[in-house]
């Protein structure tokens, strides 16, 4: 699902007589913590560049996926700004469960965590309810254990 942000870059010396400084600045949206540039497009959905601009007043709008990204106003230049981890969209709640280590994540069958696509963090509590048990998500090979889930396809769940 995709979502429309809208932004503005003002500068704390902007005046009437002045302008916005912020006018036709390069705006680069990168997916949070990375260095990986997000895929941005306009209202209609087709795509845009990445870094786009602002127009004459400082105003920038995208669409991009629901999710957090890193904005940058001049990115890699002596005047550069950010803004950081900011949310475009809505993050749904298994989004920021699965990657909170403080809270275990449910499944009600161990078929349903097989089939479940999404990779959770090393260390990350499972609560299966079918075996009445939380494990925690380990990397690597082996063996599962009472406390243990092995992500991985080359090892076997006791």
């Amino acid at each position: 699902m995709t979502a429309t942000y809208n932004n503005s870059i003002v500068i704390q010396f902007d005046t009437v007589e002045s302008g916005n400084s912020g006018a036709l600045k390069p705006v680069t949206v990168f997916n949070a913590g990375t260095t990986n540039k997000a895929v941005l497009t306009d209202l209609a959905g087709f795509p845009i560049d990445n870094p786009l601009q602002a127009d004459s007043t400082g105003n920038y709008t995208f669409n991009a996926a629901n999710g957090l990204y890193d904005i940058y106003i001049d990115y890699g230049l002596a005047t550069q700004t950010s803004i950081l981890n900011e949310l475009v969209g809505e993050i749904s709640v298994d989004v920021q469960l699965i990657n909170d280590l403080s809270q275990a994540y449910e499944f009600a069958t161990i078929t349903e965590y097989r089939n479940f696509a999404t990779v959770f963090p090393d260390g990350k509590q499972i609560r299966l309810l079918d075996r009445y048990a939380t494990y925690t998500k380990a990397s690597g090979t082996g063996s599962g254990n009472d406390t243990t889930i092995i992500d991985s396809s080359t090892v076997s769940q006791n």
